[in-house]
């Protein structure tokens, strides 16, 4: 029989493999999600009509459809229409939980500034814009 300091230092020495373990598989990455969720909203809104294959990997069909009007052919034939003009990018708050996300940003273009809340999806290890509240716009500083 072990003495039970042997014992303590045993299931220390398992629960340390199985933490780590468990980072190593997805567990705990709370942080590197929200980050990622935050530089997809910042890239997105910077984006101009010559990054049309990063929008298009970061936007869903459904939001596609619902949100630009549009589906992948038709935002790909008009880019300049379907990203419209790149913005300042605010990021308010992120929530993150499991595989969706909330964004409440500001994107400010010339004067006037746009405030959304913004529902994010992650599909197939990508984080995708899935829906997007209608923007309050106010002109002048902000």
């Amino acid at each position: 029989m072990f003495p039970s300091w042997r014992m303590a230092v045993v299931f220390g020495l398992v629960f340390a493999a199985v933490s780590a373990l468990a980072l190593a598989c997805g567990g705990g990455g709370g942080d590197t999600d929200k980050q990622d969720v935050e530089d997809v909203i910042r890239k997105l809104g910077a984006a101009g009509p010559s990054d049309i294959d990063y929008f298009i990997d970061h936007v869903t069909a459904n939001a596609l459809h619902t949100v630009v009007g549009t589906d992948e052919a038709g935002c790909r034939a008009d880019a300049a229409a379907c990203i419209g003009k790149p913005s300042t990018v605010t990021i308010k708050s992120t929530t993150v939980s499991g595989d969706t996300a909330t964004v409440r940003a500001d994107f400010k273009s010339g004067s006037d500034t746009k405030s959304y809340e913004i529902g994010l999806v992650k599909e197939n290890g990508t984080w995708k814009i899935e829906t997007l509240n209608s923007p309050t716009a106010t002109s002048g500083s902000q």
